[in-house]
């Protein structure tokens, strides 16, 4: 899985929500910049996903979350007003990661499953 190449971060945003606007602005210029691959799932329009993405790391589904993987596993994961720049940098750290050199957002869509492992009907990492 693409996580065991490089970080991996999943962000959880609902395009209704203000707190998650807020942190989707927080995080928008660090993902081109952090280390990793940034992906968005809108939880709204993929809310099974997204509650395939909670069940499989076992971290309770909210919006906004961020979270971090490698190796397959959560490393660290944020929601509400945790989700930040200075909070993204203090767990890459904490994981051992180089700060720079991420790839932006993959988009609006499942691409999430394909970061997280997905295969068919399952996560896999």
């Amino acid at each position: 899985a693409a996580s065991y190449e490089r970080p991996v971060f999943i962000f959880k945003h609902s395009f209704t929500c203000g707190t998650s606007a807020e942190a989707y602005e927080e995080l928008s210029p660090l993902a081109g910049t952090a280390a990793g691959a940034w992906y968005l799932l809108d939880v709204r329009a993929s809310r099974p996903l997204s509650q395939q993405i909670a069940e499989r790391f076992r971290i309770r589904h909210e919006s906004p979350q961020l979270l971090l993987i490698v190796a397959g596993q959560v490393r660290w994961s944020g929601s509400h007003y945790r989700v930040t720049s200075a909070a993204v940098e203090q767990a890459l750290a904490q994981a051992g990661v180089a700060a720079f050199g991420g790839v932006p957002f993959g988009g609006c869509m499942r691409a999430a499953a394909m970061a997280a492992g997905a295969d068919g009907d399952g996560l896999q990492t």
